[in-house]
């Protein structure tokens, strides 16, 4: 059976992992999603690269599921943010910051700094 209604939640911060590599594409993997005619919302976020965050915090496993501030990692946010106009995407983009390896604030404090991130970003 077929459905239209079956989508692609494409989250950002996992690029890494989809990528199966160290060096993930986020523009081609918006690209190919829209393409396929599955992409229906995307979550902001910025991660390290898994040998970064190695070598950063090898004795924690929770930084390998960061989800940081746009910028703050090693994700080509600009070049994401770019794809998503090229492909006139008009889905939701969510803002989920996670706290990991930031004391002191807040997630409504993390997502309001991504907010900004974000609109710094998309600013000729």
């Amino acid at each position: 059976m077929k459905t239209k209604r079956l989508k692609y939640v494409y989250v950002l911060p996992h690029a890494y992992v989809l990528a199966g590599r160290m060096d993930a594409d986020p523009a081609a993997m918006i690209r190919y999603a829209a393409d396929a005619g599955v992409l229906s919302e995307v979550h902001m976020g910025d991660s390290l690269k898994p040998a970064q965050m190695w070598i950063r915090d090898h004795f924690d496993a929770q930084p390998y599921h960061s989800h940081l501030v746009p910028g703050k990692g090693s994700i080509d946010i600009r070049a994401a943010l770019r794809a998503l106009v090229d492909v006139h995407f008009e889905g939701p983009v969510l803002q989920i910051p996670y706290r990991y390896g930031i004391s002191g604030k807040s997630f409504a404090d993390l997502a309001i700094d991504s907010k900004k991130a974000v609109e710094r970003m998309l600013r000729p």
